[in-house]
């Protein structure tokens, strides 16, 4: 006996044996083909074996294009449209292998695409995240605000750790998660910690990190080239310099470590040579570099790159590059890096 429903005033009775009714073949979702039931040739689903659970149960999504090599297909979540007829946000699951999230929201929660991560349920009521994956869409403005590409800040990745969330006093007191990573859009990574008086996870302390940069030098008199800008509230830092210039007719590299100061009649602190590897050319006097620090006022210092001769300049007339690397060690105060 089938099912019977009564609809616009008379009753429509539906198969007693509803297999028989199904559309395409077996394990094939059925899905309304323009007013027709149909099944989908694509989209499967095995129930696997409900006894162990071996085999799970799985849904296939295949590609609907089988003279293709590869062929492709997309699993896709999406918000409405905002004006410009494109879903503010977006998460797609490519056959080729690729994740694709998209995210412009630019209100309240704001902040760009993200994963997210999550291993707690405490007294019934899942965590929203533990750790967090996302990219800095660089909002700017004061509201509405408005996704800057241009800026510095635009496409960072940032690690955020630390468990159960952001911080809020009423509503998640418990929350910890706070930036601890971030690589930056020119490829420098940048270390956020938090001090050990903090009883409450504000957004960390940053500054300390990995920062690389290369110019070229084009001049064999003496010349200062400058490669960063370190600035902090009372100038205190330390890390390691590392500097190579490499080329046919000038291999030299130099290793330095910096101790810096609130400055104080001149007195920034220390910058000592740790390792000297300028003996290429032999002719000690065809070529000089070295490293020194500039002093901007009490608490910010510049990094110069002192250079001086022949081989600066390459047989072509052009000339040389010269990388510098620091590490830069984490303050208790934030640092501010540019480069001049």
């Amino acid at each position: 006996m089938g099912i019977k429903l009564y609809h616009k005033g008379q009753w429509v009775e539906f198969g007693g044996n509803l297999a028989s009714n199904a559309a395409g073949t077996n394990k094939q979702v059925q899905f309304n083909d323009n007013g027709v039931l149909a099944g989908a040739n694509q989209l499967e689903f095995d129930k696997g074996d409900a006894t162990d659970g071996s085999p799970a149960a799985k849904l296939y999504l295949k590609p609907n294009n089988t003279t293709e090599t590869y062929g492709g297909g997309d699993i896709v979540s999406q918000s409405n449209d905002a004006s410009d007829n494109y879903p503010y946000n977006r998460a797609s699951i490519h056959a080729d292998g690729g994740l694709e999230i998209m995210r412009r929201r630019a209100v309240d929660p704001t902040g760009g695409p993200y994963m997210d991560f999550k291993a707690q349920v405490v007294s019934g009521r899942e965590e929203d995240f533990d750790s967090r994956i996302q990219m800095d869409y660089a909002l700017t403005g004061s509201g509405p605000y408005t996704i800057d590409p241009t800026n510095a800040n635009y496409s960072a990745l940032t690690f955020q750790t630390g468990g159960k969330g952001y911080y809020h006093p009423t509503d998640n007191p418990n929350g910890a998660v706070t930036e601890k990573l971030r690589i930056q859009k020119n490829g420098d990574i940048v270390i956020g910690v938090s001090t050990t008086q903090d009883t409450i996870p504000h957004n960390p302390i940053t500054g300390g990190g990995l920062y690389s940069r290369t110019k070229l030098i084009s001049s064999t008199a003496f010349t200062q080239t400058p490669f960063f800008t370190f600035q902090t509230t009372h100038g205190a830092m330390c890390g390691t310099a590392y500097i190579t210039c490499t080329n046919f007719g000038n291999s030299q590299s130099l290793v330095y470590n910096f101790a810096l100061q609130y400055n104080t009649s001149g007195d920034i602190g220390q910058n000592s040579l740790a390792a000297d590897g300028s003996g290429y050319p032999q002719n000690t006097n065809a070529n000089t570099m070295s490293m020194i620090w500039g002093s901007n006022g009490t608490n910010a210092n510049t990094l110069y790159v002192q250079t001086q001769g022949a081989n600066f300049v390459s047989s072509s007339g052009g000339g040389v590059l010269v990388t510098v690397m620091v590490i830069l060690g984490a303050a208790n105060q934030t640092i501010t890096v540019t480069r001049p």
